[in-house]
């Protein structure tokens, strides 16, 4: 979360989502609040939530606002967003109870501080709403019941000292009840910061942070996930002297992580090296290898591409890094902590079982990748590049300007796009072989879609052929692009064989 717009006052009406968590129950706690100051009018250029409209009632599907509006039913409507709020809050020694309450204590603050002309408060915690709609009777009889001092008296009086500058402030407060982990946007928001908190809480950190953000942009994703990580997989060691910035060991064993070093048909690996280094890998894997020195010891790590390139959890790792990313007690796996499920996205492979044969596979890739840049005699390197790009010229901007020259991916390349035969030179001893090699997409190299997107990078594509013996060879496909360059491999298929004379 960044901070865009800075304000100590926004005189607009709020509405929030609050929540609390803790985990154990009781345990540590965290507290979460999402929310959105705007004005009682209808956007003209939209809110830019990819899924629902922003009305004075909160967040509502598109599909279910079109209904809306046929039916005339004008009380709901459309609003126009100024700024969005979201506070996430550690809470130490709390219990589920103890952080929603205080997390709709936050929000009344939060409304005082700001001086909102309205407020309007989503929970899902009925505990909390019965307990605020009976504040000022619990402050009358001391907070006591039958002569006892009621639970969470201490927070109830915090809460009713913010009643009472909202009553003084002269603004409408509302409460509603909404359903929990339901999928509306606000009351998501809000659970997964609480989440956010809970591991705060657990890094041992008295953390409170809020950010008040520009309404423009607040719901563009900006991930950035290089053409060259394609693969789902990617594997290290916590060894720090087995990791090398930049470089990143991918593959694709199936949906088991057991799976891993068995030999299968499509079974691909690769190496790629991305000059810049890619932040959120650097910060997972340093995360991992500094909790490994906890255990004592070192071990082979997966982790899952596909989930740490999913907008949402590439933000929190972006944003929080090492604080939000966790270990379960006697466990090396990396986890996301969630009020719901907790998810795992880095897995410790313990036992490794087949892992290190794939260790191996992509060592020995590494040798062949080394012999190419040595001009090795071992290898043979072909340029494949024009069976994929085409050059073609571009009129520059103005009328004296030279035309551009941009290299594009061949048409026949369309979307589904799976395999293309190519030619492959091979050379045992003084034997000389042309070759027909099926490359298959995905697998032996990049897919289809990556491949596109290397279209402005200045690719080029060559294939690498090395035999097993005097009638077989073996080849994998290295790319270069500017900042980047990598080795792939369909390891377990890529055979080449000299047919026999007739």
């Amino acid at each position: 979360m960044e901070a865009t717009v800075e304000q100590t006052k926004l005189p607009y009406d709020l509405a929030i989502w609050t929540d609390g968590g803790c985990r154990p129950n009781p345990g540590h706690g965290g507290v979460g609040i999402h929310g959105y100051f705007y004005k009682q009018k209808e956007s003209k250029t939209g809110n830019g939530h990819p899924t629902h409209i922003l009305t004075n009632e909160g967040y509502i599907l598109k599909a279910d606002y079109k209904q809306i509006e046929k039916s005339k039913f004008r009380s709901i409507a459309e609003i126009e967003v100024v700024s969005y709020i979201d506070v996430v809050a550690a809470n130490p020694n709390s219990s589920n109870n103890r952080a929603e309450l205080l997390a709709l204590t936050i929000g009344l603050e939060k409304a005082v501080q700001y001086g909102v002309l309205s407020l309007t408060c989503y929970l899902d915690s009925q505990y909390t709403i019965d307990r605020y709609n009976s504040i000022e009777k619990g402050k009358a009889n001391n907070w006591t019941s039958n002569g006892e001092k009621v639970k969470n008296w201490d927070l109830l009086e915090r809460l009713y000292q913010a009643h009472i500058k909202a009553k003084e402030a002269e603004f409408k407060v509302s409460i509603k009840k909404v359903a929990g982990h339901s999928g509306e946007p606000g009351n998501e928001a809000a659970d997964q910061l609480a989440s956010i908190g809970v591991a705060l809480t657990a890094n041992g950190e008295a953390a409170f942070e809020c950010v008040i953000s520009d309404a423009k942009g607040y719901w563009k994703s900006d991930v950035e996930r290089h053409p060259f990580l394609q693969s789902q997989c990617c594997y290290f060691h916590t060894n720090p002297n087995d990791i090398k910035s930049g470089t990143y060991l991918l593959g694709s064993h199936g949906k088991k992580s057991e799976l891993l070093g068995t030999r299968m048909t499509e079974g691909s690996y690769a190496i790629v090296q991305i000059d810049e280094g890619v932040d959120v890998l650097e910060s997972v894997r340093d995360t991992a290898v500094n909790k490994s020195d906890y255990f004592g010891r070192h071990c082979l790590m997966f982790a899952n591409l596909d989930k740490i390139f999913n907008p949402n959890v590439f933000s929190l790792i972006t944003t929080y890094k090492d604080r939000v990313m966790l270990q379960k007690p006697k466990e090396q796996d990396l986890y996301l902590l969630s009020t719901r499920s907790d998810r795992m996205f880095v897995e410790a492979l313990e036992p490794p079982r087949l892992a290190w044969r794939a260790m191996d596979a992509l060592n020995y890739l590494n040798s062949i990748y080394q012999d190419v840049e040595r001009k090795s005699g071992k290898v043979v390197v072909t340029d494949i590049t024009h069976y994929f790009y085409e050059s073609i010229e571009k009129a520059g901007k103005g009328k004296n300007s030279e035309p551009i020259l941009l290299t594009q991916l061949k048409k026949e390349f369309v979307v589904g796009y799976r395999n293309l035969d190519v030619d492959a030179h091979c050379k045992y001893e003084d034997n000389e072989y042309k070759l027909t090699t099926r490359l298959i997409l995905g697998v032996d190299m990049p897919n289809r879609n990556s491949l596109k997107r290397l279209e402005g990078l200045n690719p080029t594509i060559e294939l690498v052929t090395w035999p097993e013996s005097e009638t077989s060879f073996r080849y994998a496909v290295i790319i270069r692009v500017d900042g980047a360059r990598g080795i792939w491999a369909g390891y377990y298929s890529n055979f080449l064989f000299v047919p026999k004379k007739k």
